[in-house]
């Protein structure tokens, strides 16, 4: 069925159909995306009546030509709410409790003006900037958002009304098939969602001012998630990413966005550093700060232990231990400090060992890759999980496998005999590790069950090497 049989003003309405609606596929502007308010409605003084919002959304040209492309627009289903009121020949509520609510017993879903006012205890909603503001949703009227977002519900609600969509409760299997967007992101009102690259979710998201929620139901797994914010500090999706972790049994953290923290530490820290060189002149030659291999390692191990106090199990064996990593990366101030220290005293003891070897005449090559255990440890500091860059700054530590390799090629003088049979013990360390890692595919449930200990072979190898060197090292200088 085309548009123009229910309103003809809008542009294009003898080509729309239903189903190009219903797929975001219409063309029809979307009527919040007025680029001369940041609210749309913050201008208008008349009554807003479903005539009103008819011409309202006709005044703007497609956006592009039906199924041309797609372009997720309120106006489709405001619009589709109101054929439904004249399919029905009753108000948008009506159909809503009749066609819905009251097939699967929804007892806390409302529509329409003043919905909010008869709901008890309700929760305010609220904006974050440095401290909680309190903001004002309004009346919520249905006449505005209608059938484009004109519900008010709980979570509870929506767990029910999802399992019953899924349950063939409300419409057909048939039906409910053709909703499902199996090769694309968006098909007749219903979004995909992938989490982990295996597990498809099916639903819906919604928002109206600093209020947000989501709706998603997973049919291999059988799960549905709902879930409602009245102020954002940390965003939906990342919240949700983290249910679905925990539901699998995968790491989890809340990301703490710490930039400004870490610059104040790594300032303060820089100029601690440069107050002990004044006051402490003779602890910073070249053959003290060679014992900072020892403090960088003593230090990443104590952070280990903290971890394991705090989630009280010192095994590092099993996949959920390796929240400790998690744990490590965003347990805030005092964590985030110990990466940046290590960070700050990764950068002389490098100094050191550059200079060390220039004195012995040795090649330096080996010590570069030490470069990046403060490209790492300051880069998770700054971004911890699940930020995408996370993985970046963690996995960068894995190169530092090329400095011990590079010892055992590069220094072939008799005299180096020992740091080489040290280094061949630091790089078999991170070979092991890498290996486990690389036949996950092959022996999935051993390294699933000692991930935490696989871990940790490879921290091993690269705290072992920067011991191993500033400890030979300084024995020769």
């Amino acid at each position: 069925t085309t548009l123009d049989r229910f309103h003809p003003q809008i542009p294009n309405a003898e080509i729309i159909t239903i189903q190009d609606m219903l797929h975001h596929k219409s063309g029809i502007h979307d009527y919040i995306q007025n680029p001369s308010s940041e609210d749309w409605d913050a201008h208008i003084t008349e009554d807003i009546t479903h005539e009103f919002m008819v011409n309202n959304i006709a005044q703007y040209p497609p956006d592009f030509q039906p199924t041309e492309g797609f372009n997720y627009s309120n106006s489709n289903y405001l619009l589709l709410g109101y054929i439904i009121e004249e399919l029905d020949g009753q108000l948008y509520e009506s159909s809503l409790a009749k066609r819905i609510s009251s097939k699967v017993g929804l007892t806390s879903t409302y529509f329409g003006v003043g919905a909010l006012e008869i709901v008890e205890n309700k929760a305010l909603s609220y904006r974050y900037d440095s401290k909680w503001h309190p903001v004002d949703e309004g009346d919520f009227s249905g006449l505005t958002p209608a059938g484009a977002g004109g519900i008010v519900s709980t979570t509870y609600d929506m767990i029910i009304f999802i399992e019953a969509l899924f349950a063939g409760k409300l419409i057909t299997e048939v039906s409910l098939n053709k909703m499902l967007p199996i090769n694309e992101f968006y098909k007749l009102g219903m979004m995909q969602t992938i989490f982990q690259e295996t597990y498809k979710g099916y639903g819906h998201t919604g928002g109206s001012r600093v209020s947000e929620s989501s709706l998603y139901y997973y049919p291999e797994d059988s799960i549905a998630i709902a879930y409602a914010t009245n102020g954002i500090v940390i965003r939906k999706e990342e919240i949700l990413d983290n249910v679905l972790r925990i539901i699998h049994h995968r790491p989890f953290a809340i990301s703490m966005n710490r930039p400004f923290q870490g610059l104040l530490i790594f300032s303060f820290g820089m100029m601690l550093f440069a107050l002990m060189k004044l006051r402490f002149q003779k602890f910073l030659n070249q053959k003290y700060l060679l014992r900072l291999g020892w403090g960088i390692a003593i230090l990443f191990w104590m952070g280990q232990l903290v971890a394991g106090l705090m989630y009280e199990d010192y095994s590092f064996k099993s996949e959920p231990l390796t929240q400790l990593d998690s744990f490590y990366s965003v347990s805030g101030t005092f964590m985030s400090s110990v990466q940046f220290v290590i960070t700050m005293l990764s950068i002389p003891l490098i100094w050191a060992l550059y200079k060390s070897c220039k004195t012995l005449e040795v090649n330096a090559l080996p010590i570069y890759p030490l470069v990046l255990i403060p490209f790492s440890m300051f880069g998770i500091s700054m971004f911890p999980i699940p930020n995408e860059l996370y993985v970046v700054f963690v996995n960068a530590i894995i190169l530092t496998i090329i400095g011990p390799l590079l010892a055992i090629i590069l220094w072939r003088k008799p005299e180096y005999s020992f740091i080489r049979r040290l280094s061949v013990i630091s790089l078999l360390c991170m070979l092991i590790s890498i290996g486990f890692v690389i036949s996950r595919s092959i022996i999935p449930e051993f390294v699933y069950e000692y991930w935490g200990l696989i871990q940790r072979l490879l921290y091993l190898g690269w705290t072992s090497w920067i011991v191993f060197l500033g400890w030979c090292f300084r024995k020769r200088v």
